[in-house]
């Protein structure tokens, strides 16, 4: 074995090691103390709502013989005190729910591990729960249902300081109903604050997946926000559960015409006509819209035609009337106007809801989404702040430290890893209209070495795998390595705070705002042109998985423009999932998803990013440097 190949191999076992006495159970202290932890379970149905059946929590690790075991009665919170800092696995088990599993880790002396267990209904239609339940939302109380009905009442006459009084009564007697957040949302979006009422609604839908009032709320809020494709996401999952939602199919119309996708604007104008029954006439306008933007200027004629004809004095009549004015030549117009947005899509639910909720409109239209900076891409990390959990205390250094070294695992275990990326390149005009995406598939591959003590690099590589357009002139790197703020050798650089306890994705995580310190020179994130490569100090917010201190998402912002390089914003969004590689038995937590939302030397664009099919190849350290072995 050459020099180099025993440096690598001495190198790898040390890290081994460390990391085997970091997490190993029953670790002891300095003078032989134990070092102990807490991890506090809290069990619930996957819709929010309480458990109402006694919960046998067990808990174990695979490094040794440890057990502990507990019985919970209803919605009660499950605390193990005085755990050895480890791994471990947490089982629930409810009569008529299907036995749940959880991961828990606790890195260091006196920390706090908090996980949610999300409880899944057996398909058995005998199980004592099965038999009482339906596959609707969870039953509320009736006393928080009153209150409920009457924060309704309050909000669909627009008296909104009562609305949040009585909404506040009702989280008192259920706080974890979606019902609880969904309503907090629309309050929040009469009030103009688009990242409350975004954060309640995701909450409702995390608790149950098949709210279609919460999913078209979302879809309206990520509309004003200027949103697009996300807003788009959420109507479509809303018309999937509700086909008849004709509120929901003209929301998607006006997202689409914003997206110029005009063949999908048209299919559900049509669909919002056919599932309106007359309700709402002035369809028949946007209709008239779509099909201008598609050039089939007869069908638009008829269309507006029969509006003016069937619907004389309607409030939408000036505007149809000057449209075909256009249209028959009476109007010197070179070209035909741009679409419009309409009216936003309603809030009203749909199964599960009464008719106190369901009459509940979010607003009559929704705003003009402005161009310039900022409206086009979601919003910055200072323009939103994240629903926090009461009752839990965040200690900074002990979350910074289970991060920093889920960072140094990542460095440890990826010498190299490949992938299948896709790119999807969208560029966006002044008035925040997205041209059609160009998509390219690319294999992917990337590792981190350490050239120096403090420093590391990442090195990446992509080659064409299809290309159906031709490849954007700037392309994002280092995706895979942005986690590794947090690593020792960068986490000094930035300032930290915890904000607290929140949830994302079902999973309780801490919320942790950062910002490049001033008084230290930013080497983290760099621009590489032509002319040179210049370093960018960011902030961002991270939600740290408050179970194993797993990033579960990450965004960044510029801390401000920079105007040597005519970089005015930019906005990265990273979704993170565990990646098993049974060969090695590693699991490692890598991006899934992120996008980029840049204004650079004049050119507002979205990327999009995909990764799937990870694998991990090692170095053989007994053959050259260089050579590669695949497990």
């Amino acid at each position: 074995m050459n020099r180099w190949g025993w440096d690598v191999f001495v190198r790898r076992m040390l890290w081994s090691l460390a990391l085997t006495l970091g997490l190993a159970t029953c670790a002891s202290a300095q003078f032989g103390a134990p070092s102990l932890g807490k991890i506090i379970v809290q069990i619930r149905e996957a819709g929010g709502a309480r458990v109402s059946m006694p919960a046998w929590v067990r808990l174990y690790s695979d490094v040794d013989m440890y057990e502990r075991t507990s019985n919970a009665r209803e919605n009660e919170r499950v605390i193990f005190e005085e755990v050895p800092i480890g791994e471990y696995h947490i089982e629930v088990r409810v009569p008529g729910y299907r036995m749940a599993i959880n991961d828990a880790s606790l890195l260091q002396a006196n920390a706090i591990a908090y996980v949610f267990v999300d409880l899944r209904l057996e398909s058995s239609p005998n199980s004592p729960t099965a038999a009482n339940s339906k596959s609707g939302p969870p039953i509320m109380a009736p006393k928080a249902r009153k209150a409920l009905e009457q924060a309704a009442t309050a909000l669909r006459e627009n008296d909104l300081k009562k609305a949040q009084a009585q909404l506040n009564v009702t989280k008192k007697l259920s706080p974890n109903h979606p019902e609880v957040h969904y309503l907090q949302g629309l309050i929040y979006f009469q009030e103009q604050n688009n990242a409350g009422a975004r954060a309640s609604l995701e909450t409702a839908i995390n608790f149950y997946p098949k709210h279609a009032g919460a999913l078209a709320s979302l879809g309206a809020t990520l509309y004003r926000l200027g949103d697009f494709p996300a807003a788009v996401a959420a109507l479509d999952k809303a018309v999937e559960i509700s086909p008849q939602n004709w509120q929901s199919h003209r929301a998607l119309v006006m997202c689409h015409i914003r997206l110029r996708a005009y063949d999908k604007a048209l299919a559900h104008a049509e669909r919002a006509i056919e599932t309106s029954g007359g309700k709402s006439p002035e369809l028949q306008v946007l209709l008239a819209r779509v099909l201008i933007a598609l050039n089939e200027k007869d069908k638009a004629r008829s269309e507006l035609h029969a509006f003016l004809t069937g619907n004389p004095g309607h409030a939408e009549s000036a505007a149809a009337q000057r449209l075909l004015s256009i249209l028959m030549g009476e109007m010197n117009a070179p070209n035909a106007p741009a679409p419009e947005a309409g009216p936003s899509p309603s809030a009203g639910s749909t199964a599960g809801m009464d008719a106190a909720v369901a009459t509940v409109r979010v607003n009559a239209e929704l705003p003009e989404v402005r161009s310039g900076p900022g409206r086009w891409a979601p919003p910055t990390v200072d323009d939103t702040s994240p629903v926090l959990q009461k009752n839990a205390t965040c200690k900074l250094s002990e979350v910074l430290a289970g991060t920093g070294k889920r960072a140094l695992a990542l460095v440890a275990s990826l010498e190299r890893v490949s992938a299948t990326e896709t790119v999807e390149q969208t560029d966006v005009d002044a008035d925040g209209n997205q041209s059609q995406a160009r998509a390219n598939t690319f294999s992917y591959r990337v590792s981190i070495i350490e050239t120096r003590p403090g420093n590391l690099s990442v090195e990446e590589s992509r080659q064409a795998v299809t290309r159906s357009a031709a490849p954007s002139k700037y392309l994002t790197n280092g995706l895979g390595a942005m986690a590794l703020i947090f690593h020792p050798y960068y986490v000094k650089d930035f300032e930290m705070r915890c904000e607290g306890l929140t949830e994302i994705q079902g999973q309780a995580a801490w919320s942790i705002y950062f910002k490049q310190r001033a008084d230290v020179p930013s080497r983290f994130y760099q621009y590489t042109l032509q002319e040179g490569s210049f370093n960018i100090p960011l902030k961002g917010r991270a939600w740290i998985a408050a179970n194993n201190f797993q990033v579960l998402r990450l965004e960044t912002d510029l801390v401000e423009p920079v105007k040597k390089l005519r970089l005015d914003q930019e906005h990265l969004v990273i979704e993170y999932q565990p990646v098993d590689f049974k060969s090695r038995k590693v699991r490692l937590w890598l991006p899934v998803h992120a996008e980029r939302y840049s204004y650079f030397r004049g050119q507002r664009s979205v990327h999009q990013h995909s990764f799937a099919d990870y694998q991990v190849f090692s170095v053989d350290v007994s053959s050259k440097p260089g050579a590669e072995k695949k497990p």
